[in-house]
C-alpha cells in the first residue's frame, strides 16, 4: 500500500510536471516517461500494469464478495469492516495509478506531437521565408533591367528639362537682347529722323540764304551799275 501511494504521488508529480511545462521538470518528466517507452523498461511497466490491473479486479471481487455476504448476514462483521476500508483503499489507489498511467501516456503523446507540429511550423516558416526571399530575388532580377531603363530614362528626362530649362533662359535672354536692341533702333531712327528734319532745315536755311546771297548780288550789280553811269552822265 505504501508502494502504490509513493508510486501515485510520482504518477501526480510527473502528470503535473507534463501538463504545466515548468522547465527543468517538464524536461525531466519527459525524460521519464520517454525512457519508460523504451523496450526493457516498457516490459516492466506493461508488466506492473498487468499486475495492478489483476490485483485491481480481485480486489473489486473480493469487495463484491463482501457486501454480498454482508447483504445475507445483515450487518458486517469487524474483520470483514476492516477487509472492506483495506480493499477500497487498495482499489483506490490500484485504480488512481492505472488511470493516471494512461493519462500520463497521453499527455506525452500529446505533449511529442505538439512539438513535432511545432517543429513542422518552424521548418515551414523557415521553407517560406526561402521562398519568400527567392520570389524577392527573382522579382529583383526581372524588374532589374525595367528599372535600369527606368532610370536611364529618369536621367534623360532630367537632362532634357535642364536642356530645355537652359534653352529657355537663353531664349529669355535672347528676348531681352532683341528688346534692347529695338530700343537702339527706334531711338535711332528718331534721332535719324530728327537729324533728317534739322537737314531739311538745314538745306531750307541755305536755300533761302542762296536767295538772299542772289538778291544781294543782284543789288549790288545794280548798285554797281547806277555807280558806273552816274560820272558818265557829269563828264557828258
Amino acid at each position: 500500500m505504501r508502494l502504490l501511494a509513493i508510486f501515485l504521488l510520482l504518477e501526480w508529480l510527473v502528470t503535473f510536471s507534463l501538463i504545466l511545462d515548468l522547465g527543468p521538470l517538464h524536461l525531466l518528466a519527459m525524460k521519464l516517461v520517454s525512457l519508460a517507452k523504451l523496450n526493457m523498461v516498457a516490459v516492466i511497466v506493461k508488466i506492473f500494469a498487468c499486475a495492478t490491473l489483476v490485483t485491481f479486479i480481485s480486489t473489486l471481487n473480493g469487495i463484491r464478495k463482501i457486501l454480498s455476504r454482508t447483504s445475507k448476514v445483515g450487518s458486517p462483521t469487524s474483520a470483514d469492516h476492516f477487509i472492506f476500508r483495506t480493499y477500497l483503499l487498495d482499489s483506490f489507489l490500484m485504480g488512481s495509478c492505472l488511470l493516471l498511467l494512461l493519462v500520463i501516456k497521453n499527455i506525452h503523446n500529446q505533449v511529442n506531437q505538439m512539438k513535432s507540429l511545432q517543429l513542422n511550423v518552424e521548418s515551414l516558416k523557415k521553407k517560406l521565408l526561402e521562398a519568400k526571399t527567392e520570389y524577392s530575388l527573382l522579382k529583383a532580377e526581372k524588374h532589374a533591367p525595367m528599372e535600369r531603363e527606368h532610370a536611364k530614362a529618369q536621367e534623360e528626362i532630367v537632362s532634357l528639362k535642364d536642356l530645355v530649362s537652359a534653352l529657355r533662359t537663353k531664349m529669355e535672354n535672347l528676348q531681352l537682347e532683341s528688346l534692347e536692341k529695338d530700343k537702339v533702333v527706334k531711338t535711332a531712327e528718331a534721332n535719324a529722323r530728327a537729324l533728317q528734319k534739322q537737314s531739311e532745315g538745314f538745306l531750307l536755311e541755305y536755300d533761302r540764304l542762296l536767295e538772299d546771297n542772289e538778291n544781294l548780288r543782284s543789288q549790288l550789280a545794280c548798285i554797281d551799275r547806277r555807280i558806273s553811269h552816274s560820272p558818265s552822265k557829269k563828264y557828258a
